[in-house]
């Protein structure tokens, strides 16, 4: 794609956003942050989520405690916060 700027030319390259439909069915929709596994995590309880690092996880909510729960895999669970960093 070729846009003119102040006489100039430039290459303009399109923001690549994707659309809700590219998603997979079980991500939500109501989903706060994305983050990703900086570590792997293995769940000690039925609650918990296992990961490995650089797995991609749909957080639904912070807990004050640091343990936050997300959605990896069409999986819900609870999960250590400082194990994760946000997507880029």
């Amino acid at each position: 794609m070729q846009g003119k700027i102040s006489g100039q030319y430039t290459n303009a390259v399109p923001a690549i956003v994707p659309d809700e439909e590219d998603l997979p069915g079980w991500v939500p929709k109501n989903y706060i942050e994305k983050v990703v596994a900086i570590y792997d995590y293995y769940a000690d309880k039925e609650d918990e989520l296992s990961f490995q690092e650089s797995a991609v996880i749909y957080v639904l909510k912070k807990n004050d405690d640091g343990w936050w729960e997300g959605v990896m895999d069409g999986v819900t669970g609870l999960f250590p916060g400082n194990y994760v960093e946000p997507c880029v």
